[in-house]
């Protein structure tokens, strides 16, 4: 199986799970260095939209909340935070954190769902769908 590493991949990636014989890879959860991945494909989602700059925020959030340190699950104020930062651009306001999965979240590697499925100017989705998500972006620490 390929493997391709999303640790120098700028801004926000979806990872949607599927058979497809590449698992993508990146370290994750801040200080605790994990190394989590998915085999499926990938989606590149807008790091800046019109100055609101997704990847930072994110960022900031956890470095500034966990200290650095979430490997651990996520709490419901941080998904309340991502959901709000995913709001803000019309690329990323179609997904929400997975309320149901929140303790298998972390920094750089939340579990989401689609709320609706909303072409973007990079994406047209047709009739694909999908029901989870992992959205990842490098790791803060």
């Amino acid at each position: 199986m390929l493997k391709f590493y999303l640790w120098n991949v700028p801004g926000l990636s979806l990872l949607i799970p599927s058979k497809s014989g590449v698992l993508y890879a990146n370290q994750t959860g801040g200080h605790h260095c994990l190394e989590d991945s998915l085999e499926g494909i990938v989606l590149p989602l807008f790091n800046t939209f019109e100055g609101i700059n997704q990847e930072r925020l994110l960022h900031e959030h956890f470095v500034s909340k966990w200290s650095g340190w979430c490997g651990e699950g996520i709490d419901l104020e941080t998904a309340e935070f991502v959901d709000g930062v995913f709001r803000a651009a019309p690329h990323t306001s179609w997904l929400r954190v997975d309320r149901e999965r929140l303790s298998d979240c972390h920094e750089a590697w939340l579990l989401v769902r689609p709320v609706e499925f909303r072409d973007t100017e990079t994406i047209e989705f047709g009739d694909f769908q999908f029901e989870t998500g992992v959205v990842t972006w490098p790791n803060s620490d």
